[in-house]
């Protein structure tokens, strides 16, 4: 999803709408993977951790990147932006309707702008 671009935020937004686009492609597995993780045993909890994981890096390398080259505010803290992220993504599968008159790339790109530019306009004291 984001090999077709150098630039880090096209990236993220890339992965960002890959993100979803997955998560509401009505697999059921999803479910699992997101909501039931803890209940599986053994090697197929290692494996999805596992996974997890290294999606996350991904995620991290890319936000890393970004902060480099001055994308994002220095002060932003990383963690807590892949969180966001990933948090305002995550639920889509309980919302989503594929019948509606927002694409899940619409929504992905709606959120992404949401988050890296915000949605107020608000003035200091």
């Amino acid at each position: 999803a984001i090999a077709a671009t150098t630039e880090p935020l096209a990236a993220l937004r890339q992965l960002f709408r890959a993100h979803l686009r997955i998560l509401t492609s009505a697999d059921d597995a999803i479910f699992v993977v997101l909501y039931e993780w803890r209940a599986l045993k053994g090697d197929a909890r290692k494996r999805i951790v596992g996974q997890r994981d290294e999606y996350e890096a991904v995620w991290g390398r890319l936000l890393d990147e970004a902060a480099r080259t001055g994308t994002i505010a220095p002060d932003v803290d990383l963690r807590m932006l892949r969180i966001l992220f990933m948090s305002a993504a995550n639920w889509s599968p309980q919302w989503f309707d594929p019948g509606s008159h927002h694409s899940a790339d619409e929504v992905a790109d709606e959120f992404f702008d949401l988050i890296c530019s915000g949605s107020m306009s608000l003035k200091s004291p």
